[in-house]
C-alpha cells in the first residue's frame, strides 16, 4: 500500500483527529424531534442527504478534481451552507485537515492553500 493511499484512508477514519465525527449535520436534533426515529426514517434522511451532496460538497469536489480554481470553489461552497453551525463546523474540520496533512506529507498545493487561508485570501469549507 502506498503512503498516500494510507494517508487518505487515515483521514477517512472517524477517529482521525479533525473533528469530522462530531460534525453530524444536525442528526441529534432530527432524532430528538422525532424526525429520524427508525430505520425507514433514517434511510429517507440519508437518501435525501446524499441526493443534496451532488449539488453541494460532492459537486464542488468533483470540479476541483477536474482542475477548477479551488479558492473560487471553496468560496462558493461556503456560500451555499446556510446554517452558521455548518459553516463553522466545516471551517474547523477543513482547517484541521489541511494542517495535519501538510505536516504528514509534502503536498505543495495543500501548503499553498493553507498559506492563503492564513492570509485570509481563502476560506476552507470542504476537504
Amino acid at each position: 500500500m502506498s503512503i498516500k493511499l494510507l494517508r487518505l484512508a487515515q483521514s477517512l477514519d472517524q477517529l482521525f483527529p479533525i473533528g469530522s465525527y462530531t460534525l453530524s449535520n444536525g442528526m441529534e436534533t432530527y432524532v430528538q424531534k422525532g424526525i429520524v426515529k427508525d430505520f425507514k426514517s433514517l434511510e429517507e434522511h440519508l437518501s435525501a442527504y446524499l441526493y443534496m451532496l451532488s449539488f453541494n460538497d460532492l459537486a464542488f469536489t468533483s470540479r476541483a478534481a477536474k482542475g477548477e480554481n479551488i479558492k473560487r470553489l471553496d468560496m462558493l461552497c461556503s456560500a451555499v451552507k446556510s446554517p452558521y453551525e455548518l459553516r463553522q463546523g466545516s471551517l474547523k474540520q477543513c482547517s484541521r485537515f489541511l494542517k495535519l496533512h501538510t505536516e504528514l506529507e509534502d503536498y505543495k498545493e495543500l501548503k499553498s492553500y493553507l498559506e492563503s487561508v492564513k492570509k485570509e485570501n481563502a476560506t476552507v469549507t470542504t476537504a
